[in-house]
């Protein structure tokens, strides 16, 4: 696994790669993993973020499903192919998890867990100033984010 992959693990939280579906065979041989595959027809749908994930790497990294040996993002095969250094892309990793972080904060403070549903914590929000200002900075953040993403990880279909 490459220091790139170590240091992001943005494919694995769900942000890059989406939910993905695996064989029985493959579900078979990470039943030791801890993960909780959803049936789908004749596959298995692998839950987002990854269980198997950790700060380290990914730990069924051996036996890991094949749409995760073939998964390259954007950055990674820019790193391969010598157009970005890897000190770029290590940086690049590091905006996202900044941003990614912004968001999980904006998110915990405008859903603290309360129980109430997150449309009545919206509109109790939307009720006092600071909270509307909240709002919106949680939905900049998620733009940034996104923006983020869509320009360093995911790949783009040119337009015609």
């Amino acid at each position: 696994m490459s220091r790139l992959c170590i240091e992001c693990g943005l494919c694995c939280s769900g942000a890059l790669l989406g939910a993905f579906e695996v064989s029985d065979a493959e579900r078979k041989k990470l039943e030791h993993s801890g993960i909780v595959f959803k049936p789908v027809g004749e596959w298995f749908r692998a839950p987002l973020p990854c269980a198997a994930w950790a700060r380290s790497g990914c730990t069924v990294y051996d036996v890991r499903p094949e749409v995760c040996v073939k998964f390259r993002c954007a950055l990674l095969k820019a790193v391969d192919a010598g157009s970005v250094a890897e000190a770029e892309a290590l940086a690049t990793v590091a905006q996202a998890h900044r941003l990614t972080a912004a968001v999980n904060e904006g998110l915990q403070a405008a859903f603290p867990g309360s129980g109430e549903s997150r449309e009545k914590q919206l509109r109790d929000a939307a009720a006092t100033s600071e909270g509307r200002a909240r709002h919106v900075q949680l939905l900049l953040d998620k733009a940034a984010l996104e923006v983020h993403l869509q320009r360093h990880f995911r790949e783009t279909v040119p337009a015609k």
